[in-house]
């Protein structure tokens, strides 16, 4: 979401693409040139998702280069392999989730505000 946010702020073409389990980002770096980002691994792929999702073995190298065992790059060459959801932008990935989210950050302090007024009760 970050970078996806960034590349907005400079006004660069992207989208976020979610598959089960885990989210990277495509670019357009030039008209019908689309790059796979994959901030949480640091990669680069100079392929599209439909190119990359129809033969997820051409990300190898690239997570190899970074230094990734095999076992977590087979692990991501099977979610590419898998349908995945376009998203247009931030707001529009986070929708339902940032709402639960929001009220989770309040909703996370009443059970412990409960046994602190427990608590000062029971020490009367």
């Amino acid at each position: 979401m970050n970078l996806s946010k960034l590349l907005d702020n400079e006004d660069v073409a992207n989208t976020i693409i979610s598959f089960p389990g885990h989210a990277i980002v495509e670019v357009e770096i030039a008209e019908n040139i689309k790059h796979v980002f994959d901030p949480d691994f640091n990669v680069v792929l100079p392929y599209s998702i439909e190119e990359i999702n129809a033969q997820s073995d051409l990300i190898i190298p690239f997570y190899e280069e970074k230094g990734y065992s095999e076992k977590e790059i087979n692990n991501l060459v099977n979610k590419y392999e898998l349908e995945f959801k376009r998203w247009q932008g931030v707001e529009h990935f986070i929708t339902k989730k940032y709402y639960f989210e929001y009220a989770s950050y309040y909703l996370i302090w009443i059970l412990p505000f409960l046994f602190f007024l427990l608590f000062l009760k029971l020490r009367k």
